[in-house]
């Protein structure tokens, strides 16, 4: 949870990277530096969303002309659930408080 996180902390895209774990604001730092270094424009978001309970993060990433939400930490939750999920989620489920 994003809310639990000592003051201060600013995710390490490359540790997530090589050890495969991190919470919800380590994974949207990952993908917003993937991202970015492709030249797509992505944002890390963070807020609320109906999929998660409490402060979370995800990423804005702008395709086709139009900023879509990619929620990856909730996708891998849902994965290894063997539920199905889209890539792009709904901006009803979402409420940003901040992004960069």
């Amino acid at each position: 949870n994003v809310g639990n996180l000592p003051n201060g902390y600013l995710p390490n895209p490359l540790t997530t990277y090589n050890t495969k774990k991190g919470i919800c604001y380590d994974f949207a730092s990952l993908i917003a530096s993937m991202c970015r270094s492709q030249g797509i424009p992505t944002k890390l978001t963070k807020g609320y969303s109906t999929y998660v309970t409490g402060y979370h993060a995800w990423n804005e990433v702008y395709l086709d002309g139009q900023w879509k939400i990619v929620d990856t930490s909730t996708d891998s939750c849902y994965y290894q659930a063997g539920y199905s999920y889209t890539m792009y989620k709904s901006s009803g489920a979402y409420t940003p408080t901040s992004s960069c």
